[in-house]
């Protein structure tokens, strides 16, 4: 498995009151943010059965690699809902990224733009793609280093 880092460490020591979700059981940190398309969005785990938070950026290969697989479960999970962030630097390169993948585009799937790292800061990512189960409490299930193979979930 190839993982691509990117270094966030800057932004945790920025925010002391983050609380950084690591082991299953862990309430993990609400968050505030933009869409891609500029509408605000309040975190809540509770508005699912199970949320997805994945931290990703359209020049990021292994995140290209797991996205197929990710979209599919997407469709299998309707119940779920996905919270992809990205982390690219421009606007313009999220919708580039989802010319080659317009199916992210579903209404279990709400695409953030993070272009400053405040969520993944808040979320002590370290490299992307890093992704978090949580469960409807906003408990962490599980937390994924690198691409996965959606096709499990």
């Amino acid at each position: 498995m190839l993982v691509f880092t990117y270094n966030y460490k800057y932004r945790i020591s920025d925010m002391p009151q983050a609380i950084l979700p690591k082991r299953a059981g862990q309430v993990v940190p609400g968050f505030n943010g933009k869409t891609i398309d500029g509408e605000d969005y309040i975190f809540s785990s509770k508005k699912s059965e199970k949320t997805l938070v994945i931290f990703w950026a359209s020049w990021c290969a292994p995140c290209a690699e797991e996205t197929p697989s990710l979209i599919e479960m997407a469709k299998r999970n309707s119940k779920w809902q996905i919270i992809a962030i990205s982390n690219d630097t421009s606007r313009k390169e999220i919708l580039d990224f989802l010319k080659i993948f317009p199916q992210m585009r579903q209404e279990n799937i709400i695409l953030l733009w993070d272009a400053g790292r405040e969520i993944a800061g808040r979320y002590g990512v370290e490299g992307i793609p890093e992704s978090f189960l949580i469960d409807n409490k906003g408990q962490l299930i599980k937390k994924f280093i690198g691409s996965v193979d959606w096709n499990k979930y």
